[in-house]
């Protein structure tokens, strides 16, 4: 989707695929896009290599392996979680002194509990400096005293985090708050500074992302489709 403009009462759509665009109209649109599309970056020397992931999909793949993931927020313990009940060797880097305190309430123990029966390996106080081919790893340093050490592995994930896709708001005409990239919408009725035009999801949190998630966000479609009925039953 390039942008949604409104013309009277349609919103006219634009989009690309194979590089070819089309318009379609709308009476009303949602964005609904989350934030997994703009993961946040890593700028260390060998970040580009094929066995360095953004995304993880499944843990059969490293059944039997070593593998570091980066970030122990909710995608990081959630990923390790899964790959270490699927027997892989797993080591999370993370540069804060413990999980970040957004992991949900009831992953954030389990995970937790795993590091400290040693079956997940957890270097909190560390940042990675390097992901290094031969041999593979990742070499990551302490963040006060500085010390490195090289963490073997299979494969690595960088699962630290995402961000919302203000400039395609900004483009359908949705002003965002510079500060906190958080739309103008009526948490009522997730319609936006737009008339017509609404926000759902991750969208609404901006930078806070870790505030919104598939358990509460499930409830903006009730909102958005109560606020349709009526807008149509007033028109008709």
């Amino acid at each position: 989707m390039l942008d949604a403009k409104k013309r009277g009462d349609l919103f006219e759509v634009r989009t690309r695929k194979e590089g070819r665009t089309q318009v379609r109209k709308a009476r009303a649109v949602t964005l609904a896009t989350g934030y997994f599309n703009n993961p946040i970056k890593l700028d260390v020397p060998g970040i580009g290599l094929p066995w360095v992931r953004e995304y993880y999909t499944d843990a059969y793949r490293h059944f039997g392996e070593r593998v570091v993931i980066v970030g122990a927020g909710n995608s990081g313990c959630e990923t390790a979680l899964e790959l270490w009940r699927n027997r892989v060797k797993v080591s999370v880097v993370h540069r804060g002194a413990e999980p970040k305190h957004s992991v949900k309430y009831w992953v954030k123990p389990d995970f937790m509990n795993r590091v400290q029966e040693g079956s997940i390996e957890a270097f909190f106080g560390h940042v990675p400096v390097a992901f290094e081919d031969n041999p593979r790893g990742v070499r990551i340093r302490h963040v006060f005293s500085g010390v490195e050490r090289f963490v073997p592995c299979d494969a690595a994930y960088k699962l630290i985090g995402f961000v919302t896709d203000v400039e395609l708001e900004r483009r359908c005409g949705v002003e965002v708050n510079p500060a906190t990239l958080v739309p103008a919408f009526d948490k009522a009725t997730c319609e936006t500074n737009v008339p017509g035009l609404y926000v759902a999801g991750t969208l609404q949190a901006g930078r806070d992302t870790h505030a919104i998630f598939i358990e509460n966000s499930r409830f903006d479609a009730p909102k958005i489709v109560k606020h349709l009925l009526l807008r149509l039953k007033k028109a008709s």
